[in-house]
């Protein structure tokens, strides 16, 4: 599975992949916190970005 932030509306270049939900929220969760001051995914954006995750490559 892959995410890109591009695909949740946002400006930024980020790809995260992962090869299951688990750990695809789980590094988008990071990347939110790290890169876009967002400590806590509530679960209406992690079910959002599940819903626009696709096919695709692992790890980040």
């Amino acid at each position: 599975m892959e995410l890109r932030c591009a695909d949740l509306g946002l400006q930024c270049s980020t790809k995260v992949t992962g090869d299951t939900e688990e750990e695809l929220v789980g590094k988008l969760a990071q990347h939110a916190a790290d890169d876009h001051d967002v400590p806590v995914l509530n679960q209406t954006l992690i079910d959002y970005a599940v819903s626009r995750a696709h096919a695709g490559g692992e790890g980040r």
